[in-house]
Order: C-alpha cells, then sequence, then structure tokens
C-alpha cells in the first residue's frame, strides 16, 4: 500500500548511458569530472556536489524554497535516475539499482541530498556518509563501513562510508545490502534553544511575580510549594544530555555526581557553548550565585552530565544513541534539549533508542518538542518520552514551539508544556548565547528551556515515589497538567506543567492514549478505558469525571460525540477506579480531521485532580483507489523493472501519497479523500547485461474519485519522445519529458523523464488538459552531429505541447523551422594549466523561468555551431577544471547569429551586472550597486570575458584574496572575501577598491591579479540602490586554441556599468613584461572604434608574459590591472 505523505513527491527518471548524465561527461569514462565548490550563489542560491551511499555524485544548485536544479555523475557506466520534488523543495535522487530497498531497507534521508545538504554531508564538508546499520548477519557490519561503533542499544553499528570510489559503490550496494536489515543517515541533532536576539518590546526577563522572590517560572509552575511539602528532588538522580557543563559554576556545586564526554574520545565534558549549564541549573541548580533566588526546580537531585553535542551545539545520532543507553543506566530522570529537523513518526533510531533504554532501565527522558513551530522531530517523537512545548510568562503557547499530531499518525505530542520563554538559568563561563544578566546567568529561549522543568518536576516525583518507572511519573505529571483553552491541543496536550499536584492525591495511569483513525464511513462507537490509582493516605477521593473534545483547530466535537460510561468514581487508598471514554463516530461524521478528547477528574470543591487527552483522527469521506500497473513490453529478462506511483490531489498537492518503487505489473492501494486526483507513474527499466535502458511517464492527469474505484496505468500506451531534424543526422545525447501541472491553490509540482545517450529510450503516454489548474508539457533534446563529422554542430531543441500531450510526441525540425533557429559559433580553448579541461553545460528554461533540462559536456570539439530553439531562455555555464564561468541569462532571436569564445587567456578579476533573475533562473553573481548607507559589492576573482561570473564568492582552496575599500583616500574596511558589503555616508565621495588574488599555489597562469577601480559615488535619496560607476576591460588577445599567442596584435575593449550615464574614455594604457612583473615595458595602444589595438610581444621558451591595463573615463571612473602571467610560451 502507498504511504501516505505530507508532500507531493513528483518522480522524474533520468537514464544514463556510457557515462553521459547532465553535470557530467557526455562521452567520457566515469571518474572524469570536474568537481565544483560549494559557493554561495547570487539570490540566494548555493551550489553543492553529493556523493551518495552508491558513489553517484549529484551536483545540485539550490534555489531558496524552490526546487533544486540537479545533474548527476554515475559512479560506474549506464545508470538510471529517479528525481523527485515537492512544494517542500526537497530534492530526492534514488539510483534505479537500490530503488526497491528506499523505505524497506534504506532510509530516504540518504537519497535526499536537500537534506544531505543542510545536514553538512555534501562533499565540500565531509569525505565520509555516516550510516546507521542493524545488519542482518555479523559479515556486514564491517564489509562497507569504517570507524565502526556498537550501538547494542538498537541492535546496530555506526559507520562512516568513504565517498567516491568505484570500490566503495560496490561494497555499499552488494555486501552492505546484501546483510542489512535497515540502513539509517546517521543524521545531525542540535540544541532546542532558541540563538536569535529577544524582541527589542519584550519584557524584561529579570522580573519576579508573586512576590516569592523567586523568577517567574518557577512560580508558574508551583515549584515553590512542591518544596514546602518537603520535595527538592533528594536522593534522585538527572542526567543532562547536552553541551555538557560548566562544573566551576556555583549553583553547580556538589550537583555533578558523574559525567562523560561522547563528542570527542578522552573529553572532559566542560560545556563551551552554555546550553548544557543552563539546562541543568533549570533543574537542579542551586542558586549559590544569586542567594538561592534561582535555583532548580529540583535543587537537590543529582545531576549526571553526558556531553553529547558539541561547542556549536551539534551532535549525531550514533553519538547520542550510546548515551542514551549511558544515561538510562545512572540516572531516573534523562533530560533532553534537542532534536533533528525532521519530521518523524517515532521509527528514527534515535525515537527507537529511547524507547528501548527507557522500557529497559525505567529512566523516565523528558525531551524538548522542538522550535520550528510545525512537527515534531526525533527523540521527542518517541513513544515513552514526555515531550514538552513552551509557554510565556503569561501561560501563552510560544509560537516557535512545535507540535503535534506527530507525522502520518493522529498521536498527540507534546503531552504538555512548561515556561520557555525568557528563561534565567546558569551561565557559562566565557558564553553568551542570548541574553546575558551578569556572569553567572543568561535568560534564554526555546523548548530547550521548558524540558528541563519537567525534568525537575519529574525528580520531585520521583523522590515522592522511588518504585515508579517511567510510565506511571510520565502518566502522573501529564494527568497533573493545567488544561488550556482556545489553543490548538495538539499543540498544548494535556495543558501545563503544575509540579506539586501529583505530588498528593489521587494519579492519572495514562498519559495521552492514541486512538488512531476511524475509517470512513463513520458509524459504530470507540471505546476506551481510562483509570485513576489512589494515594497512600487512608481518604477515599470521590472523583466527578468530565469530558469534552475539540477538532484540531479548536472546534468543539458536536453534543454527545464523546461521552463516558460514569461521571463519578472513587478512588481509594492505592485502589484503581476506572470510567470508559466512548467515541460516537457517527455524530463526528461531519467533522473530519484531529480531535482531542480531554477527560478531566475532579474532587470535592471543583479542585482538579487529574487531566488525560486522548487524541484520534476522522477520517473524512475517503475511498480505497487501487492503481495496477502493467509491465512495459520489450524489457530483457533479468532487467531491474521498477515504477513509482504518484496520486496528487488537484485542489491541494500537499494532499498527496506515493513515492514507493516497486516491481512493475504488481497493484497498489491508497486511500484518498473524494476529490479529482492526478495519477500517474514514472517506469523505469534497465538491462545490466546490454545497458539498454527505458524510461516513461504513463498516467491520468484528472480523475474523479467519488467512491471506491480502480485505475490501470498502461506503459503500452506510451510513444517514444524523439527529434530529428530534417537532412541533418544527428545522435542524441539528450531526451528529456519535462511536465507541470498546477492546482487552482496555486502550487505546482512536475515530473521528468530523462534519457541520456543513443541507448536510452523515453516515452510518454497522452495526458490531456486537467479540469483543475492547469498543465505544461515540453521535450527537450541535446542532439549532436554524428562522430567523424569535418565541422561538428549541435541542436540544443526544446518542443512545447500545447493542449495536452498528443498520442505521437515525436518533434520533427522541418526546413522552414531550422531557418527559425538561433545560431552559436562556438570556440571552445583549454587554459594553460594541466588537468584544467574545458566542459560546458547548457541550462534551458521555458520563458517565464521553469526550468526544463540541463546538460554537461566534456570532451568538447575546438568549434562546433550550436542551434537553438528561440524564444526559451539559457544559462550557459563553462567549468575549465574547477573554475565556473556562468554566463547572464540569454533569449535568443529566431534566425539570429553569434558567436561565443570560452577559456580564451587572460584569466583576470571582473564583475557582472545585467543580472536578471526569471522564475527558477537565479544566477550565482550580483550586480555591484550602493544604496543610501550601503556599498555593495561582488568580484569575480577569475573570468575570461566580462559578464561571465565564477560563483566562487564562497572562496576556493588555494585562492587567496583580500577586498579593500577607500573613501576619499581613507581605508573603510578590508576583507578576506570577493562579496561583501559597507557601510559609508549617504554624501558624495571619491571611492577606491582594491582587490588582489593570488593563485600561484594552484594555477601556472593569472598566479597574480591586482586590480583598483576607481569611482565617484553618492547615496540615492529613499531605499532605492543605484549601480557603481565600474569601469572593465575585456581582453580578446590572438590564441591558439591551448591559449597560445599565434599573433602579434589584441584588442581590448573597457567595458562600463549599466544603468549610470556613459563615460567617454580618457586615456587607456598597456605595460608587458617578461620577467613576472619585476620590469616593465610600455606598449602601444591604437584605438581602433570602441576598441584600443596593442602589439603583444611572443615570449621565449620557458617565458610568460604578464600584462598591466590601466584605463580612466571623464566622469571619474578608472581601472588598473595587473595580471602576472597572463600567458606563457607554447
Amino acid at each position: 500500500m502507498l504511504r501516505r505523505t505530507r508532500w507531493l513527491v513528483a518522480v522524474a527518471v533520468t537514464a544514463t548511458a556510457l557515462g553521459a548524465v547532465p553535470g557530467g561527461p557526455a562521452s567520457a569514462e566515469p571518474g572524469h569530472t570536474a568537481p565544483v565548490s560549494s559557493v554561495k550563489a547570487g539570490a540566494g542560491g548555493t551550489t553543492h556536489t553529493i556523493t551518495l551511499l552508491t558513489g553517484d555524485v549529484v551536483t545540485v544548485h539550490s534555489s531558496g524554497s524552490r526546487c533544486p536544479q540537479a545533474s548527476v555523475e554515475p559512479a560506474r557506466p549506464n545508470a538510471v535516475f529517479h528525481q523527485s520534488c515537492g512544494p517542500d523543495g526537497h530534492l530526492h535522487v534514488v539510483p534505479v539499482s537500490v530503488a526497491s530497498k528506499i523505505g524497506p531497507i534504506l532510509d530516504p534521508d540518504l537519497f535526499d541530498v536537500t537534506t544531505l545538504i543542510a545536514e553538512g554531508y555534501d562533499d565540500e564538508s565531509t569525505p565520509t556518509l555516516p550510516v546507521i546499520v542493524q545488519p542482518a548477519v555479523q559479515a556486514a557490519r564491517v564489509a562497507a563501513l569504517a570507524d565502526v561503533r556498537q550501538l547494542p542499544l538498537i541492535e546496530a553499528v555506526a559507520g562512516h562510508v568513504p565517498k567516491k570510489s568505484e570500490a566503495t559503490a560496490k561494497l555499499a550496494t552488494d555486501s552492505l545490502l546484501a546483510g542489512a536489515k535497515k540502513v539509517w543517515l546517521d543524521r545531525k541533532v542540535r540544541a532546542t534553544g532558541l540563538t536569535t536576539t529577544r524582541p527589542g518590546n519584550a519584557a524584561p526577563i529579570a522580573g519576579k511575580q508573586h512576590g516569592s522572590g523567586l523568577d517567574w517560572n518557577l512560580d508558574q509552575i508551583s515549584a515553590p510549594d512542591a518544596w514546602k511539602a518537603g520535595y527538592t528532588g533528594k536522593g534522585v538522580r538527572v542526567a543532562v544530555l547536552d553541551t555538557g557543563a560548566d562544573f566551576t559554576h556555583p549553583d553547580l556545586a556538589g550537583r555533578v555526581v558523574e559525567k562523560a564526554d561522547f563528542t570527542v574520545e578522552g573529553g572532559d565534558a566542560v560545556d563551551h557553548n552554555g546550553h548544557g549549564t543552563h539546562t541543568a541549573s533549570t533543574i537542579a541548580g542551586t542558586g549559590a550565585a544569586a542567594h538561592g533566588q534561582r535555583r532548580g526546580v529540583a535543587p537537590d537531585a543529582q545531576l549526571v552530565i553526558g556531553k553529547v553535542l558539541d561547542d556549536n551545539g551539534f551532535g549525531d545520532d550514533s553519538q547520542i544513541i550510546k548515551a542514551v543507553e549511558w544515561a538510562a543506566e545512572r540516572a531516573d530522570v534523562v533530560n533532553m534539549s534537542l532534536g533533528g529537523e525532521a519530521p518523524d513518526d517515532g521509527n528514527d533510531p534515535l525515537a527507537l533508542a529511547v524507547d528501548a533504554a527507557s522500557r529497559k532501565s525505567g529512566a523516565l527522558f523528558v525531551i524538548s518538542s522542538g522550535n520550528n513551530g510545525g512537527a515534531i522531530s526525533a527523540p521527542g517523537s518517541a513513544a515513552t518520552a514526555l515531550t514538552v512545548g513552551a509557554v510565556d510568562r503569561d501561560g501563552k503557547l510560544a509560537g516557535f514551539s512545535s507540535r503535534g499530531p506527530l507525522v502520518d499518525t493522529s498521536v498527540a505530542k507534546p503531552e504538555l508544556v512548561a515556561p520557555g520563554v525568557d528563561i534565567v538559568a546558569a551561565r557559562a563561563a566565557g558564553t553568551n548565547l542570548q541574553d546575558p544578566i551578569d556572569q553567572y546567568y543568561e535568560g534564554l529561549t526555546g523548548t530547550s528551556m521548558a524540558a528541563p522543568h519537567v525534568a525537575g518536576a519529574a525528580a520531585l516525583l520521583a523522590q515522592r515515589h522511588p518504585d515508579w518507572k517511567a510510565d506511571r511519573l510520565k502518566a502522573a505529571l501529564v494527568g497533573a497538567a493545567d488544561p488550556m483553552t482556545g489553543v490548538d491541543p495538539y499543540a498544548v496536550g494535556a495543558g501545563r506543567l503544575d509540579a506539586v499536584r501529583a505530588l498528593s492525591g489521587p494519579t492519572s495511569n495514562q498519559s495521552a492514549p492514541d486512538l488512531g483513525t476511524f475509517t470512513y464511513p463513520q458509524s459504530g462507537t470507540a471505546a476506551t478505558t481510562l483509570t485513576w490509582t489512589g494515594d497512600t493516605g487512608p481518604a477515599t477521593v470521590n472523583l466527578d469525571l468530565d469530558v469534552t473534545a475539540v477538532n484540531h483547530d479548536g472546534t468543539a466535537a458536536p453534543r454527545g460525540a464523546v461521552t463516558l460510561t460514569t461521571s463519578k468514581v472513587k478512588v481509594k487508598r492505592g485502589s484503581t477506579a476506572s470510567t470508559t471514554l466512548r467515541i460516537n463516530r457517527a455524530a463526528l461524521a461531519a467533522s473530519p480531521g484531529y480531535h482531542l478528547a480531554t477527560v478531566t477528574a475532579r474532587s470535592s470543591g471543583h479542585k482538579l485532580v487529574a487531566t488525560t487527552p486522548v487524541s484520534f483522527y476522522v477520517e473524512p469521506r475517503s475511498f480505497d483507489l487501487t492503481v495496477n500497473t502493467k509491465p512495459m513490453a520489450d524489457t530483457a529478462e533479468g532487467a531491474d523493472n521498477f515504477v513509482g506511483v504518484l496520486v496528487t490531489n488537484l485542489d491541494d498537492p500537499l494532499i498527496s501519497a506515493g513515492g514507493a518503487f516497486f516491481e512493475q505489473g504488481k497493484s497498489v492501494t491508497v486511500r484518498v479523500a473524494a476529490g479529482r486526483y492526478a495519477v500517474t507513474a514514472g517506469y523505469s527499466s534497465y538491462d545490466p547485461t546490454t545497458d539498454a535502458q527505458q524510461g516513461a511517464y504513463v498516467g491520468d492527469t484528472d480523475v474523479a474519485i467519488n467512491g471506491d474505484r480502480s485505475i490501470t496505468l498502461d506503459p503500452a500506451a506510451a510513444r517514444p519522445v524523439t527529434a530529428t531534424v530534417d537532412g541533418a543526422p544527428t545522435a542524441p545525447i539528450l531526451t528529456s519529458f519535462v511536465y507541470q501541472q498546477t492546482t487552482k491553490n496555486g502550487l505546482s509540482w512536475w515530473n521528468s523523464v530523462t534519457g541520456l545517450g543513443g541507448g536510452a529510450k523515453v516515452s510518454v503516454s497522452p495526458l490531456r488538459k486537467p479540469s483543475i489548474g492547469s498543465l505544461r508539457a515540453y521535450s527537450t533534446f541535446y542532439l549532436q552531429s554524428p562522430q567523424g563529422t569535418a565541422n561538428p554542430y549541435a541542436y540544443d531543441l526544446v518542443h512545447e505541447y500545447t493542449g495536452g500531450v498528443p498520442a505521437d510526441p515525436a518533434y520533427r525540425v522541418s526546413k522552414a523551422e531550422q531557418a527559425r533557429l538561433a545560431r552559436i559559433d562556438e570556440r571552445f580553448n583549454q587554459v594553460d594549466s594541466p588537468e584544467m579541461f574545458t566542459s560546458l553545460r547548457r541550462a534551458i528554461f521555458a520563458p517565464d523561468g521553469l526550468y526544463l533540462t540541463q546538460l554537461r559536456n566534456f570532451d568538447l570539439p575546438t568549434n562546433r555551431t550550436a542551434y537553438l530553439s528561440p524564444g526559451y531562455l539559457y544559462v550557459d555555464e563553462a567549468v575549465y577544471g574547477g573554475l565556473p564561468a556562468q554566463e547572464q541569462v540569454r533569449s535568443y532571436q529566431p534566425g539570429s547569429r553569434q558567436s561565443k569564445i570560452w577559456a580564451r587567456q587572460p584569466l583576470h578579476s571582473d564583475w557582472a551586472d545585467g543580472i536578471v533573475t526569471k522564475g527558477d533562473v537565479l544566477p550565482c553573481a550580483t550586480a555591484p550597486a550602493r544604496t543610501r548607507g550601503n556599498l555593495h559589492l561582488d568580484l569575480v576573482m577569475l573570468t575570461d570575458q566580462h559578464g561571465r561570473a565564477d560563483c566562487l564568492q564562497g572562496g576556493g582552496i588555494g585562492l587567496n584574496r583580500t577586498l579593500s575599500l577607500y573613501r576619499d583616500g581613507k581605508l573603510v574596511d578590508e576583507r578576506n572575501a570577493s562579496r561583501a558589503d559597507f557601510t559609508v555616508p549617504q554624501q558624495a565621495a571619491d571611492y577606491r577598491v582594491t582587490f588582489d588574488l593570488d593563485t600561484s599555489l594552484i594555477l601556472p597562469v593569472s598566479t597574480k591579479v591586482n586590480t583598483s577601480w576607481t569611482f565617484r559615488s553618492a547615496g540615492p535619496t529613499g531605499t532605492g540602490s543605484v549601480p557603481l560607476p565600474l569601469l572593465a576591460v575585456d581582453y580578446a588577445l590572438p590564441m591558439d586554441a591551448g591559449n597560445h599567442i599565434v599573433g602579434g596584435t589584441g584588442e581590448f575593449t573597457v567595458r562600463q556599468a549599466q544603468g549610470v550615464p556613459a563615460q567617454k574614455v580618457t586615456s587607456f594604457q598597456v605595460w608587458t613584461s617578461t620577467d613576472d612583473g619585476k620590469t616593465w615595458k610600455g606598449a602601444r595602444a591604437t584605438r581602433d572604434g570602441g576598441a584600443y589595438r596593442v602589439e603583444l610581444p611572443s615570449p621565449k621558451a620557458g617565458q610568460a608574459v604578464s600584462l598591466r591595463v590601466k584605463a580612466g573615463a571623464s566622469g571619474g571612473s578608472g581601472i588598473d590591472q595587473t595580471i602576472i602571467r597572463a600567458y606563457r610560451a607554447g
């Protein structure tokens, strides 16, 4: 059965042949790769490379919240990939060879490249991929892993898979998978205290209330009343798994009885972050540094400190799992103010470890819910954990507090809430996380601060009942909470923490039962038994019971929908009384959604004794949709044949189901609400014996579901997607079908099937326009001339299917249509540096910026003629070894002709403007500009032509740079950067920007480039910005394909910034040097129209020529640029 998903998963099938992949070699052997550094891109984008578990390398350009653009280079020839992305912006890249293992064995996060980047597992950040493996056989434990660590709590091991190795890929996909029961990504976990500063209008964080002399948070939870009753946590051990602790802090003196460091072998567990000290003192601080006023909730409890988060507040699942087992063996209560980022249903390995440890030892784990205001992640998702949200000083829910239900369930978490805003507690020496009060105290905010309040209250209760285990402690604390009204019940659970109520009188025996889903149609009754146990005192307590129920949004359930079998019970000394909660499902038929029934027990005088929340989900009018898939025809015996089915709601694509890969010919059933859906499937077949591969997209874009229904998807209806050019023989290197469907709420999803190489077949069935929303469909093609053609050519084509996809999707380019194609005469030089080969990535977008496809070609001919479909948007990015050269987006007119030369030396520093951002087109560069008080610079370290950006704002290994800004001759600031912002006055002034670049560690040419720009500028009025009037120089030297000079005359052109008044170039000078700049000789420059022609020396064997160029303009702008070793002798 298909799993229910929280977001749309759009499948793309990518088939690769002969090692040809987008962003990888089109005709080279695997491994012939030019790695791209991780760089910050303009408009908020980044570029990363990620090596998957299988050894396949994905290059990803991220564009904020939109779906990233990706290309894949397989570890071995001939591979098939599924790509998927939905409204959440997460990109999944799944090799077909392991598709059937995703879910049952392999953690989907291992192929979620967005998550891998966010977790810091991209290739620029780490050379290994950390995993947690539950082995099915002992031999699999170390077959593909390094640095193996045992995790007996979940019968698993943790280790690292080395990247970028064919042998590694074989181990990972063969040895590891053959013996693995489950393989998870070893995810990052972080502290759940907010690190942002408080709003300026926030109340003073050190304020007192109720005249107790204590901070408000202690009074809010009635901690002083518990102390007066004699309960201070004495004799109870509380473990704190966090960033360690400051053991020298006066408030923790004498409180810590044991410690361990899980972040580094032999570590001292000292807190250099501050988070752990704060949480530990909230639990059991003595308040010694504040004369007892700022004490913990359980000031006499003993602390067991486990440092599981590093000094930046981050840790790994595996190291925390080790600590969970350690802590559970040593403490009655364990506080974990930490969590991951991904929503979890309780099956994350860290959540499973918490459950296993709690059930084995009886220790209660108290865990923060998280600070994203959305779904709860692990370990707060653990079933046995007491998960805690946050409220402020007024007892109101904090907006950042994460809430339930747990993803894909109706489980209510957090079970309760506690103070978590502006909490003052101990400050670790030398730290400053948020709001320091003085040397010893700091105010922090987050669910991290709420959890230790509950852990402290649990210590008080454990002192009162030393024989109680986790389930009794949790149930009693949840039951003792103060109910909250007018708020999402799934955000607060039973309500606000009360630390004293559970210490006497009857207590609840269940925390927050979940009754699951009530499937449509609604009929009959659901029931659960609730019990309370009397205190050890002799008195009999009469309890009055009441029940209310509200929907997720706070709407009350219909009258009579929830009832109790009895409204009164008697609880005697140590005995148990019960009632049955009954839910009339038929009464809730008109109120579908998540519900929480709250049963309250009160004693005489209407005194609250216990609160029990019960969760359930009422399914709306829903039906079974069975999707039958027929197998692809003409596939070889033994081929890997898989299909991925998606069912997407046409009113809201966030309501969807799918993501499962299974064998073709099988059927799946998914439960969907009545409505209209797109039912689609991405087929793929790969024969490892013959390299034959096929990809097909099949489906119906508009299916009405008003009852149980069966639909059959048949790839026989699909026809080949092909392109032919009349009179021009071609060979396909990429064929792609791209499909986007948009619902009436404006959200879209895309699917694509891409084949690379002549042996890859792509097919698509007819697709009609839906009755709801819109449909867009395109085919794109990269065609090249047959091998050995004297004058190589290429066709980069786009064909739009208006009105839906027809029965025959083939595209024929007639002679008349050929005349409308844009022509580019391309020349590809090679930088005069070993292994610095030139490749070209061309990305294609629809006129409105919708991303269609891209391809990176290696082994390019020196000269080639390219023909492109006019009217579309293109972004060309050459890569010289590891140096990008990204042009700005361009659209070509029908029948136009232009020329481009790539990798022509000298490489020099520059800037780019004319930046266009449109749809998915997000260039990496930003134009130099200024506002009334800020001056923005974005310089290109190395480029071959003005307007091309190197996308290396983040720097690179072996590239040493210094950027300086002067105003009226005085230094404003100096940065180790190429992109920077400077605060400057609005008044007009003379500016000078210097940019010094040293590449001598990695390059034999352009080893040092020193550039000075001068200009006069004033800030605009208002909030707008204006371009900076900078000059640039383009160098057109007579070079052969190897960048060796073949003539004596070069052409130099002075470029000016767009959007500012044009200046007259008043001076232009050139000097040359053949001794690396020790001596210079003037060169004659002759003006020729808009350019200057300069006689240049031809270097002798072993020599290099350096250049210095200086130009000035009438408006005060100038440029002075020196390039050491601009070109060398051949």
